[in-house]
């Protein structure tokens, strides 16, 4: 058994999961994600992002960023593996293929929604020294469509009152 308390995956009898991520940038997403690397896969952008170019944020790469994530959730969908996308996913817009990719290839899809408040997920970027966030934090706060439980086979939420990662 996993930390997550299952081994979905093809051979292991259990409909493989994708685990999709939603919340503001600190919010505690990548910090959760990466409790389970070397469990399941972690498709993250930022992570490709940092792989192809140094840094979190690259202008004129990221059509090929989005092409080279969307390749990679292809794959992991093939393989019938389970595995967690670390993205903001602040719009359905931006969950929509996803989920649509899970459902094709029969998977479960499941939600976990980050609500550490704006000011906190500030103080994150602050403390990082980080300031250059703070403006892609408050303008994702703006765009933020919460989740439904509609979209998902099961949504969580991390309330509001919940800042660990300190």
């Amino acid at each position: 058994m996993s930390k997550m308390g299952d081994t979905a995956g093809k051979g292991q009898g259990k409909v493989p999961f994708v685990r999709i991520l939603m919340g503001l940038p600190r919010s505690g997403k990548t910090t959760f994600a990466n409790a389970y690397r070397g469990l399941f896969p972690i498709v993250s952008a930022d992570e490709i992002r940092m792989l192809v170019h140094g840094q979190r944020f690259w202008a004129d790469g990221e059509d090929m960023v989005w092409a080279v994530r969307n390749i990679y959730l292809k794959m992991l969908f093939q393989q019938g593996v389970s595995f967690i996308v670390d993205e903001t996913n602040t719009t359905k817009v931006r969950r929509e293929p996803i989920i649509k990719l899970a459902k094709e290839h029969g998977y479960k899809v499941e939600g976990i929604w980050f609500q550490t408040p704006t000011e906190v997920c500030i103080e994150r970027a602050l403390k990082d020294a980080d300031s250059k966030l703070i403006p892609i934090i408050e303008r994702m706060e703006k765009q933020f469509e919460p989740p439904t439980e509609e979209e998902f086979n099961s949504l969580a939420e991390i309330g509001k009152e919940w800042v660990v990662f300190e």
